[in-house]
């Protein structure tokens, strides 16, 4: 490949130096028509030589990355699927029981609720300042106004919030 390069590197001065004598008066030293044809059959010759080194440059070759290891680690840790904490969620309403600044009573009420219905989830949620605790996961309103019912007389303060809920499991 570096002699080709090279070798087109000189043909290419040659035609150069050709084509100054061609565009220069100099050109008329030579008298005879024979010695004219020869320099254009030679500017021609050149112009064929480069032409064909070129497509013979241009070989396939590999390309080495030097990179560092750990942005193949990070390519692996973004290309890979991260299943989420919980389940899959979809569209649903969740009962809101309370809302504190303090996290032990947000805690103490938790357990109070599991208490009396183990079967619903719970769950704490930070928003700044407080701590919010919600109960269930339901696909309709309903659901979660039937459930607020119920629980009326010992959380009379809850209230029905449309979020992203866990799918039902099924058994």
């Amino acid at each position: 490949m570096i002699f080709f390069r090279e070798l087109q590197s000189c043909i290419f001065e040659l035609f150069e130096f050709f084509n100054s004598l061609k565009d220069s008066h100099v050109i008329g030293i030579f008298t005879s028509v024979n010695e004219k044809s020869m320099v254009r059959n030679l500017l021609i010759v050149c112009s064929v030589l480069i032409a064909a080194l070129n497509s013979l440059a241009q070989e396939e070759g590999t390309i080495v990355i030097h990179a560092d290891s750990r942005i193949e680690t990070l390519i692996k840790k973004q290309g890979s699927v991260v299943s989420p904490a919980t389940s899959p969620q979809i569209s649903g309403y969740r009962l809101q029981l309370m809302f504190d600044s303090d996290r032990k009573k947000i805690d103490e009420t938790r357990a109070r609720f599991e208490n009396i219905h183990p079967e619903i989830p719970t769950y704490v949620v930070f928003s700044a300042p407080n701590y919010l605790l919600k109960a269930g996961d339901y696909r309709s309103q309903l659901e979660a106004e039937k459930l607020k019912m119920q629980i009326f007389s010992e959380f009379p303060a809850s209230f029905v919030v449309k979020e992203s809920v866990n799918l039902p499991k099924i058994d």
